[in-house]
């Protein structure tokens, strides 16, 4: 008695993932994979584009944060509370996938500029341009 949702994925798929819920897998002879629930799955690489998978959005950030080991250290820290950041929506995936099967549109679009939590996503570099996948709900506000 439940909803029988699509399978998004498909063998031979090039996919990104939130990496923090992989789960590693040594093949030995240096054959390596990794055990990805869909769920998990942020998005596709398509001739080179990013396509965001559902409520996934990309946003070119005004500016990231510096890396420390896996330690998101923002230029100015004003407050220990969650720093936030700026950036333009580069691309969107289709809406909030609900119970039912029936997708919910998202609220934000291409081209809008955002106020987003600076510690959430996942950050990649696409042809020399740095990214970051989030989920919708980690923007805080459109600005414009």
């Amino acid at each position: 008695d439940g909803v029988r949702l699509p399978m998004f994925i498909k063998p031979g798929d090039t996919i990104l993932w939130a990496k923090a819920w992989e789960t590693e897998i040594d093949m030995g002879r240096n054959k390596h994979f990794a055990a990805v629930r869909q769920k998990d799955v942020i998005g596709w690489i398509v001739d080179g584009h990013v396509v965001p998978l559902l409520n996934t959005i990309v946003i070119e950030p005004d500016e990231l944060p510096q890396m420390h080991g896996s330690l998101h250290l923002p230029a100015q820290v004003k407050k220990p509370l969650m720093p936030a950041m700026t950036g333009r929506v580069t691309s969107a995936g289709e809406g909030h996938l609900q119970d039912n099967g029936t997708l919910l549109p998202l609220d934000v679009k291409v081209g809008d500029k955002v106020l987003f939590e600076a510690y959430g996503g996942e950050d990649h570099v696409f042809g020399g341009k740095s990214l970051r996948l989030i989920p919708e709900e980690h923007v805080l506000a459109i600005i414009d």
